[in-house]
């Protein structure tokens, strides 16, 4: 899970993440790849197996040993722009609801 947002709502988590460590997470995704750890196995594995099958003279692709589901084409890949544009969002309400709080005396 996240840094701090683990167990809790995807509403308590956009209240709580400030702006930086949002760009601080689309910059890890975007080195690192995905959180979700099953898709993490998924592609270690559909990379070794697409390995042991080219050192044996067969050719293969990695997508040919992922779950159907991790199969998509180039158009629908987010681009960094589009994760930091749901980012800036919820950096957005995250500041509006500071500001909310602030007025009411919270």
């Amino acid at each position: 899970m996240l840094n701090g947002i683990g167990g809790r709502t995807i509403k308590e988590a956009k209240d709580n993440m400030t702006h930086a460590e949002s760009l601080q997470w689309a910059e890890y995704i975007n080195k690192r790849g995905s959180l979700n750890l099953a898709r993490r196995v998924d592609r270690g594995f559909a990379m070794l197996s697409k390995w042991i099958l080219t050192v044996n003279g067969h050719k293969a692709e990695i997508e040919d040993f992922l779950p159907r589901s991790e199969r998509v084409s180039e158009d629908q890949i987010a681009k960094p722009e589009d994760v930091l544009n749901l980012f800036k969002g919820i950096a957005s309400r995250n500041n509006q609801l500071k500001t909310k709080r602030v007025r009411n005396g919270e």
